[in-house]
């Protein structure tokens, strides 16, 4: 995966959470969600400044595809698998440990939602 699209990545999960959110009918996963929105957003944009900072700023264009006609929690899942596999390629895990810290950061905000979302 290219720099470009973990950046393009990162912003459809944000607005897709952000989408899931105003949309849901649920007042706690409403929640839960503006939880995730708010804590991704922060995640995301300290993965981003920093890595920039090591490595220069990511430049081009990036369509972000939102569709909330989805099952939020398989959402997450496969976010979980974007996480897991496809933004650590762009990423030495040996020299880049602030940027792994970061990494964890967003897959704790993933999975105490989709605990979060076990609740009624």
């Amino acid at each position: 995966m290219t720099p470009l699209k973990v950046k393009q990545k990162l912003f459809e999960v944000r607005d897709i959470i952000h989408d899931l959110h105003l949309n849901s009918k649920s007042y706690s996963e409403h929640k839960a969600l503006n939880q995730l929105y708010e804590g991704w957003t922060e995640e995301m944009d300290k993965f981003l400044e920093t890595f920039y900072g090591k490595y220069g700023r990511i430049m081009g264009a990036i369509t972000i595809d939102s569709n909330t006609e989805i099952n939020v929690s398989t959402y997450l899942i496969n976010v979980m698998v974007f996480l897991n596999k496809d933004i650590v390629t762009i990423i030495d895990e040996q020299l880049d440990s602030d940027l792994c810290n970061i990494i964890a950061d967003m897959k704790q905000l993933i999975n105490h939602t989709l605990y979060l979302l076990t609740l009624k």
